[in-house]
C-alpha cells in the first residue's frame, strides 16, 4: 500500500509540473499568468492568453514550479527506491567497514523501474467510454466509471506477467477489461466478436509508443485441443484503431466453434513481457530482501 502511495505522488507531482499545452516538463525560467498557471516559455510565446483561465501572462516567476523541476527526478527516485543512495547517510558502520577493509555482503535484488509516464492525453478503451485523459488521472477514471472492469495486479519479477480466463463465445459481444499491474502500468485488454462471430483481440498500454515498445504480449484462445496466438509488440493506446486492429489477433467464426466447449467457452491466456537487457534502456532499482 505503502508503495502504491509513492508510486502515485509520483504521477501526481509529474502532472502538476506539466505545461497544460504541451504537457511537457518545463525547464529554466518559469513563467505564470496573473492567477498563478505556469507554462512552458515555448508555449509562452506562442499564446496570448493563458490556456486555464485566458488571464493575460506576466512578468511573475513561479519559483516554486522552477525548483520542484529541478529537483522532481531527485524527489521521484527518493521515494519509489527508498534504499537508493540518495536517501542515505554515511553511518559509523558504513565508515568502520571502509577503514578495516571489509565489504559489506550484497542483500538487493536487482528490479527494473516503473515504466516513464507518458505525457499528453490518452483515451480510454474500456466499451465505448469516449474519456481522454492524462496518464496520472486514467486509473483514478477506470477505479470509479470501470471498477468491475479492472484488474489491479503484480508481477512477481516486474519483468513477467500471465493471466488466463474463460470466455463465453457470443456474436456481436466483447470482452474489455483493464489491467493495473503495479510494476509495469496500465493495459486495456479488447477481445471483439463482430456480426459472423470473428474473434478480433488486442493489447494496449497507456503510455507511448516508445515505452509500449518496450513490452511484448501474447495473446492465445483455445480450446478442444486446437488453439490461435498472437505476438507482438504493445501499441500505444492513443494510436489509430487501424493499425491496432490490423496487426492483431483475428480468428474466424469456423476455427472458433471448433474450440468452443459444450457450455459455450474457451480459455483465453494473457502472456506480457518486459524487455529489460541493455539495449531496451530500462532502469533498475534494488530491492532490499
Amino acid at each position: 500500500m505503502v508503495e502504491e502511495i509513492r508510486l502515485k505522488w509520483c504521477e501526481d507531482l509529474e502532472e502538476l509540473l506539466q505545461c497544460p499545452v504541451c504537457y511537457e516538463r518545463p525547464v529554466g525560467t518559469i513563467y505564470q499568468c496573473i492567477r498563478g498557471h505556469h507554462i512552458c516559455n515555448f508555449c509562452r510565446t506562442q499564446m496570448d492568453d493563458c490556456p486555464l483561465c485566458k488571464s493575460s501572462f506576466s512578468l511573475t516567476r513561479s519559483f516554486l514550479a522552477e525548483a520542484l523541476s529541478s529537483k522532481l527526478d531527485d524527489i521521484k527516485l527518493s521515494l519509489i527506491n527508498p534504499m537508493d543512495a540518495i536517501n542515505k547517510k554515511p553511518t559509523v558502520k558504513q565508515f568502520c567497514d571502509v577503514a578495516t577493509g571489509t565489504e559489506p555482503i550484497p542483500l538487493d535484488v536487482k528490479k527494473p523501474e516503473l515504466p516513464k509516464a507518458g505525457k499528453g492525453i490518452f483515451p480510454c478503451r474500456v466499451g465505448f467510454c469516449l474519456a481522454e485523459l492524462p496518464h496520472g488521472r486514467m486509473i483514478p477514471h477506470v477505479r470509479y466509471f470501470h471498477e468491475d472492469k479492472l484488474y489491479e495486479l503484480s508481477s512477481p519479477d516486474g519483468e513477467t506477467y500471465t493471466q488466463d480466463w474463460q470466455i463465453n463465445y457470443l456474436k456481436k459481444s466483447d470482452f474489455d477489461i483493464a489491467l493495473r499491474i503495479k510494476e509495469m502500468g496500465l493495459f486495456f485488454l479488447n477481445i471483439v466478436f463482430d456480426d459472423y462471430g470473428d474473434l478480433c483481440g488486442c493489447l494496449q498500454i497507456v503510455n507511448s509508443s516508445s515505452i509500449g515498445k518496450q513490452f511484448e504480449y501474447k495473446l492465445e484462445v483455445e480450446g478442444r485441443r486446437r488453439n490461435s496466438s498472437f505476438t507482438g509488440s504493445v501499441p500505444s493506446c492513443r494510436s489509430s484503431s487501424k493499425k491496432i486492429y490490423d496487426d492483431c489477433l483475428h480468428v474466424n467464426s469456423t476455427d472458433m466453434l471448433r474450440m468452443i466447449s459444450d457450455d459455450g467457452l474457451f480459455s483465453c491466456k494473457l502472456s506480457i513481457t518486459r524487455d529489460c537487457q541493455p539495449d531496451a534502456k530500462c532502469l533498475y532499482w534494488y530491492k532490499s530482501t
